[in-house]
């Protein structure tokens, strides 16, 4: 009857022959006293009661493992162990380089890693290196040439070292980077920044409108991820929160300077001048708390990339080119210019990476743009190609993501189709400024529709024109493709290009207009049309009747309005004052022309009170009308040598 009531998990061992156990039985344990392990034990045998023992006991005291068991065992820690090694990054041993030409390496990289897509932009080139070594750790990344510096770690098991955040080095320096390090202020103790944060509720609206209208023209963060570290860093659990309080601080900023100043009394109840002298500040000071310019922290280098964004937006164009020269560096240091699938990294880290290079490469151009003045970075400095166009909701954010996670990269619009479209206009512009003085007007066109052909065939067709979004991108990218056109005829003759620069200015306005409903216009305000600008107010100098001159005056004074007022101001930028210069020039033909009387109204009088052109004064070596070659402004001064 016992045995009928015992439990299907053990068995009854009737009395015989002793048998040893590995575990005590089941009533000695119950009873908490010692078991001699055999069958039946000692206390049963006085006690008179059944002795069990569980089955599993009996089979694990004989199980034995196979050798073919021993193998796949061995082959289980073996692919962890490889998992464990790639996933940190850190080798053993470096391999010795290949030897073989560095194009070579790129095409057997290609051919390895099917998903990467080398733009036509940044194609390889025979140039580019091999790939050298990346060291990471969560959060933190550095990049070493296959060089010298590698050959030195071969034997080195710790490179890790080279990860070693600054900040803990105990080291005594008598100059402190701080936010003199930017240039802007003097030094001064740090300042505690907890009071620098808004109130929760203010907070979350700073993020919810930097996601709505700054980022989807940026890209450089993961926003599930971003909202799941605030949500940590308000907890006080965040893993990195001095760098994440500096991204933090860093987005605010941006996002009230992406506001115009009665969207932000309306949204904060404060003057716009006002955050942003607060979160510029706090920016400022946690860049430099987290000491930037020697961080390989992934966080502050995303930080540094929206403070350059936000000074852009604020005019200060100086500090934004000069600082962009520094972050390309520090992109370098960390080594997201090399394509990260040659690296052991999981597919959305690789994401991150690509996302960082990309919008580094295009705040270059952006500087090239508006200094006139070669960039530094070639072609040949970076294999990283275009980010996948998916949105943030389809990766799996993760870095022990499995290789093949990452989403499709389609042909329909999503969360990165701007950016991507902005990146390979990027491309074309900088090949554009950089063989202005050799290409052909043929030239030039057939690169621009080589353009214009392929952002139509993989994204323009596919676009909702009834989206707000989706319009917007096709918009900017037809008027920044108008904008290349105008620009590689510019330096061949100027006077056929009026009507044409007069389009672009009114679809700018038009553009301008429509975004502002979703407060989107902050993408034209800060982007200056300077080659169609310069091109409308050279014909303005000799072009005195027509309806083509009423509507040009009144583009002028709206770029005027746009580009130079209280919320932003660009007559700190070297190019500015020329533009200034030529407008004088146009008012002053006018003026000639119709004897101070009959022309000053209107717009151009608006302009005259602004412009305090003086009569005689004008410069005598400057030409009045005529047809002249203008050099372009974007690929050197030498438009401008005459004023």
């Amino acid at each position: 009857m016992d045995e009928e009531r015992a439990s299907p998990s053990t068995r009854r061992i009737p009395p015989g022959p002793q048998r040893r156990f590995s575990k005590p039985c089941t009533t000695c344990r119950r009873r908490k006293v010692r078991c001699d392990k055999v069958s039946p034990c000692s206390n049963c045998l006085r006690a008179n009661t059944t002795c069990e023992f569980e089955s599993s006991n009996e089979v694990a005291v004989y199980q034995v493992r196979s050798p073919e068991d021993e193998r796949v065992l061995q082959e289980q820690l073996a692919r962890l162990e490889r998992m464990i090694e790639g996933i940190a990054n850190i080798s053993v041993t470096v391999e010795k380089q290949k030897e073989q030409s560095p194009k070579s390496d790129v095409e057997e990289s290609k051919h390895q890693r099917p998903g990467v897509r080398i733009s036509a932009g940044l194609s390889a080139e025979p140039s580019i290196n091999p790939a050298g070594s990346q060291i990471f750790e969560p959060g933190t990344s550095t990049y070493i040439e296959r060089s010298f510096w590698t050959s030195m770690f071969e034997d080195s098991h710790e490179p890790r070292y080279l990860l070693k955040d600054p900040k803990h080095d105990t080291r005594t320096s008598s100059i402190q980077p701080t936010a003199l390090t930017l240039g802007l202020r003097p030094l001064r103790p740090p300042v505690d920044l907890a009071s620098f944060h808004p109130p929760i509720n203010q907070g979350d609206l700073l993020v919810n409108t930097f996601f709505q209208i700054v980022e989807p023209f940026v890209r450089v963060v993961h926003e599930p991820t971003f909202r799941k570290e605030l949500l940590l860093f308000r907890q006080h659990k965040a893993p990195f929160p001095e760098e994440y309080e500096c991204l933090l601080f860093a987005t605010h900023a941006l996002t009230i300077a992406a506001l115009r100043s009665d969207i932000v009394l309306m949204l904060f109840g404060e003057s716009r001048d006002i955050l942003l002298t607060r979160y510029q500040f706090a920016t400022e000071e946690a860049l430099a708390k987290n000491k930037f310019v020697q961080s390989r922290k992934i966080l502050v280098f995303q930080a540094f990339l929206y403070y350059i964004t936000y000074l852009f937006e604020r005019g200060e164009y100086g500090n934004a080119t000069g600082l962009t020269g520094l972050a390309i560096r520090l992109a370098q240091q960390i080594g997201v210019h090399r394509e990260p699938a040659n690296f052991s990294f999981s597919p959305w880290v690789a994401e991150m990476r690509r996302r960082m290079w990309n919008y580094t490469y295009y705040l270059d151009s952006r500087g090239l743009e508006i200094e006139g003045v070669d960039s530094g970075l070639s072609s040949t400095i970076s294999d990283t190609g275009l980010p996948i166009n998916a949105s943030d909701e389809k990766w799996e954010a993760c870095r022990f993501a499995k290789y093949g996670s990452e989403p499709p990269d389609g042909n329909d619009f999503t969360g990165m189709t701007f950016a991507i479209i902005r990146q390979e206009l990027s491309f074309t512009l900088r090949k554009i400024t950089r063989n202005i003085s050799t290409m052909t007007p043929q030239d030039s066109s057939l690169l621009i529709q080589q353009t214009r052909d392929h952002l139509e065939n993989r994204f323009l067709l596919h676009i909702d024109e009834e989206q707000p979004m989706q319009k917007l991108v096709k918009v900017y990218s037809e008027i920044d493709l108008a904008k290349l056109d105008i620009m590689a005829s510019a330096a061949h003759s100027v006077n056929s290009l009026f009507l044409q620069a007069i389009t672009l200015l009114e679809n700018i306005e038009q553009a301008e207009k429509e975004a502002a409903a979703n407060h989107w216009d902050w993408v034209f305000r800060s982007s200056v049309q300077w080659n169609a600008t310069a091109i409308v107010l050279h014909n303005l100098a000799y072009r005195f009747d027509g309806e083509p001159v009423d509507r040009a005056w009144n583009q002028i004074e709206i770029v005027f309005r746009r580009h130079n007022n209280a919320e932003i101001r660009l007559d700190g930028t070297k190019t500015w004052p020329a533009l200034e210069q030529l407008r004088d020039r146009a008012l002053f033909c006018h003026q000639l022309r119709t004897t101070g009387s009959s022309h000053s109204s209107g717009s151009q009088a608006s302009l005259t009170s602004d412009a305090s052109v003086q009569g005689s004064n004008w410069p005598q070596n400057l030409p009045l009308p005529g047809d002249f070659p203008m050099n372009d402004m974007f690929a050197s001064q030498q438009m401008f040598e005459l004023l």
